[in-house]
């Protein structure tokens, strides 16, 4: 995992702004107050296909009791009716074939039906018992170890020995025993960190969940690998969410729906900080990378029992109120430095500590 250098670091660490988890109401008024008297632990129970039962011997009482937060995140969301609205396009809508030769998929009568969303609920039901879904620790990587990513999801137990024993997986032809790995490297960083540094990593375990858990019920849909157009051809892997949709993976499409964007987790010694794609910026140099750190109090908030009330989620996520803070909002930025070849951090507009190298602007990579 790539790592800023400590000056950088420290100094997001340590800012009390971006520390505060409490929502400032100048930018989320409707938020604030929504969220100003709830409780702050999560009360409700998990899914059956989260239940310890499902994850690998290994993995022991007291890991799972870190990661418990985690699962509640991913159930709420899981019962959220846009959730569910993507579910459904994933197991029901039409595979096109696009004129550049690429497939996606195209809503039709049987996605808005009243009875889909729960047709979706019982496939994560069958995936509890039926289907025997095993969730995991592991090392994840494409190709080699510097591609890391999330996590991985296996559509049998013989693509993920393939994986084990090849470095890769191969196609399968077939759905039996589902496997969900989460990248092993979060283990040390749940043991570790505390207070709101530990919500970020489980909201971004919570997240790699819900990323998984779209191409299983993908695999669920077609059995296996391959999948076939509307037309009758035969193809491997997946489609796009949508024909113009500019993400290549319908997970990273779920959590930009959710969320906003891809969260990602940075850690040094004690201190954790979490920072999501901020595009393409222009500056006084011309067009530059970006990355947003995110302030405490968004990723406090999905700890928040309010939050998910009936009717709540949906008019907030409706509204926008619930998107990941930007620019002007979350205050702090890294920005690419065209001259210098590295990384710089900003602070309302103004560059603030020296630049530092940094191999990749992604810990992880998505499968």
């Amino acid at each position: 995992m790539s790592r800023m250098v400590p000056h950088a670091f420290e100094i997001c660490a340590q800012d009390t702004e971006l520390r505060s988890t409490t929502i400032p109401a100048e930018h989320r008024p409707v938020l604030a107050h929504v969220l100003k008297k709830s409780k702050d632990a999560l009360e409700n129970l998990i899914h059956d296909m989260f239940d310890l039962k499902h994850w690998e011997s290994s993995f022991t009482p007291t890991q799972y009791k870190a990661i418990h937060p985690s699962l509640q995140i991913a159930t709420h969301l899981l019962e959220q009716q846009a959730v569910l609205d993507f579910f459904s396009n994933v197991l029901y809508a039409d595979v096109k074939v696009a004129e550049n030769n690429t497939t996606y998929l195209q809503r039709n009568p049987t996605c808005t039906q009243p009875l889909a969303h729960l047709a979706v609920q019982q496939v994560f039901t069958d995936l509890a018992h039926s289907q025997n879904l095993i969730w995991g620790f592991h090392k994840c990587s494409v190709h080699n170890e510097e591609r890391a990513v999330h996590g991985m999801a296996f559509k049998s137990t013989k693509r993920f020995d393939d994986y084990c024993s090849l470095g890769r997986p191969t196609i399968q032809r077939f759905f039996k025993d589902p496997r969900i790995m989460i990248n092993k490297n979060y283990l040390p960083m749940l043991e570790h960190a505390t207070g709101p540094d530990l919500e970020i990593i489980q909201l971004s375990i919570a997240s790699t969940i819900l990323h998984e858990l779209v191409h299983i019920v993908w695999g669920f849909r077609n059995g296996g690998d391959l999948y076939v157009t509307d037309d009758g051809v035969k193809w491997c892997g997946e489609p796009l969410y949508y024909r113009t949709s500019p993400q290549d993976d319908m997970g990273t499409v779920l959590e930009e729906l959710i969320f906003g964007g891809v969260i990602e987790p940075e850690n040094h010694k004690e201190n954790v900080v979490a920072h999501i794609n901020g595009g393409q910026v222009l500056s006084y140099e011309g067009w530059v990378r970006s990355r947003i750190i995110v302030p405490r109090w968004w990723i406090h908030m999905w700890f928040t029992d309010a939050l998910y009330r009936p009717g709540m989620f949906e008019d907030l996520h409706t509204n926008g109120d619930l998107v990941v803070p930007l620019r002007g909002e979350a205050g702090f930025e890294l920005q690419w430095d065209l001259e210098w070849e590295m990384w710089r951090l900003w602070k309302r507009g103004v560059r603030v500590g020296d630049y530092f190298e940094w191999k990749t602007c992604d810990n992880f990579l998505h499968w």
